[in-house]
């Protein structure tokens, strides 16, 4: 069969099947020689022929009368542990068990799992649901400075600010952004490094109601003409290092410092901003077509920060090792 269908081959595992069920119920024979014991013993190379074998035998008594089964697992440990297969055997004999005690059931009526397992994998396992604060990021941000005004909040090499100084920083640039005539729910791209001054100006966008457009300086200049003009971005912030050579021809430029200095606190601009508002907008490769953009909400953010399968003690810090314009 191997040779005639030719399946690729690799020694990890048999080429046709790597399940086997091998029931022996023919007759036991005596083998009788002169001056020789003759008998039957198992014999155990140390490894596993496939990823599974069930091997079984009927046992019957000295009248032939049925006296059960008895038989052996043979797993790869590369692939099972015991307590794996030993649950496997488990609902195997379940499903067994439920068809013989009624044969006319249907198989997709019978239920191989415990209560316990059911109750587990259906109920306990489903249940992720969790609140999610119906606010826009920059008011969920502003909570978090009220509560740790001084705490380490962002910090690239020698340039570290607490929460109440990124706050300030953001609020300014914020103002800044206003200045401009940026209106809530206008699209701003972004192209910076990434930075103090990066994280400032996002927080910032969030906080006057814009729509962050996330730009890499290395994309090509189509690119970023055709992300800006079909955003109807108008501005575009960057800095020293990331300024466009081509491609942002139609939008004015706003230059940042990272971090932005900081003459004072101008406060919060309050912007109206909903939850269910556009935060920025990321654009596929378009390797099937012109790049589309995916329009992501604050609330879709705030839903992903607040998921209870992120340990916050795993999460008190993040690296921001990506691009910017990647949405890890």
């Amino acid at each position: 069969l191997v040779e005639l269908l030719n399946p690729a081959r690799t020694l990890s595992h048999h080429p046709l099947f790597q399940v086997m069920l091998a029931l022996q119920n023919a007759p036991e024979t005596q083998l009788e020689l002169p001056g020789l014991r003759a008998g039957v013993e198992l014999g155990r190379t140390g490894t596993a022929k496939f990823d599974l074998f069930f091997s079984l035998a009927e046992r019957r008594g000295e009248r032939g009368e049925p006296q059960g089964l008895t038989g052996v697992v043979e797993y790869s440990s590369d692939i099972y542990d015991a307590p794996t297969v030993q649950i496997l055997f488990e609902r195997w004999l379940r499903l067994l068990d439920a068809a013989v005690s009624d044969p006319d059931r249907p198989l997709t009526g019978i239920d191989i799992l415990t209560p316990d397992e059911h109750r587990r994998t259906v109920v306990d396992f489903n249940d992720t649901a969790h609140a999610v604060p119906d606010v826009p990021l920059g008011e969920l941000f502003a909570r978090q400075v009220a509560r740790t005004p001084d705490g380490l909040a962002v910090t690239d090499g020698s340039v570290t600010l607490t929460y109440a100084q990124l706050d300030a920083r953001a609020n300014q640039v914020a103002h800044e952004v206003l200045g401009r005539g940026v209106r809530s729910g206008d699209a701003v791209g972004v192209l910076l490094e990434r930075s103090v001054g990066t994280v400032v100006t996002v927080l910032a966008l969030m906080k006057a109601g814009a729509v962050y457009v996330p730009l890499d300086a290395r994309y090509p200049a189509d690119r970023i003409r055709h992300v800006l003009a079909d955003t109807g971005a108008r501005l575009l912030v960057t800095d020293e290092r990331s300024v466009p050579v081509a491609g942002a021809e139609a939008v004015e430029l706003f230059r940042v410092e990272s971090p932005p200095s900081l003459t004072s606190d101008p406060g919060a601009p309050g912007v109206g901003v909903r939850s269910d508002d556009a935060a920025y907008v990321m654009y596929t490769s378009g390797s099937t077509g012109a790049p589309k953009g995916i329009v992501v909400t604050h609330g879709n953010v705030a839903a992903l920060a607040v998921d209870p399968r992120f340990d916050r003690a795993a999460h008190e810090r993040v690296l921001l090792h990506s691009p910017a314009a990647f949405d890890a």
